[in-house]
């Protein structure tokens, strides 16, 4: 997946909020995170907090394999085995990894 910054905090800001609770997303100046109508910044690559709540709404596991590699994965059946995997690593961030997860399980939630 190769979605910049912004449009990946784009995307999970459309599977956070319902049609009804979006009330308008800007961008700002420095393109690279949104603000949302109470004037917070959104971006859940930053916010461990916001991205914590994602984690554990979507049922994120991660898995490390050494101190320098993991990847993420969200279970879609309960057969112990993660059917969406995002790998991470030194130069890929674990945040990116799992919402780069979420987007894609949201994508395609019968895969």
């Amino acid at each position: 997946m190769s979605l910049s910054d912004l449009e990946l905090c784009k995307k999970i800001a459309e599977i956070v909020y319902s049609d009804t609770e979006k009330c308008g997303f800007d961008y700002s100046d420095c393109g690279t995170f949104m603000v949302d109508c109470n004037g917070d910044e959104f971006n859940p690559l930053t916010n461990k907090a916001l991205l914590f709540d994602l984690m554990v709404k979507h049922q994120v596991q991660t898995e490390w394999f050494n101190d320098e590699l993991g990847q993420v994965g969200i279970l879609r059946n309960n057969d112990d085995e993660l059917d969406v995997i995002v790998a991470f690593n030194k130069s890929r961030s674990i945040n990116r990894a799992i919402l780069e997860c979420i987007v894609e399980f949201q994508s395609n939630p019968n895969k």
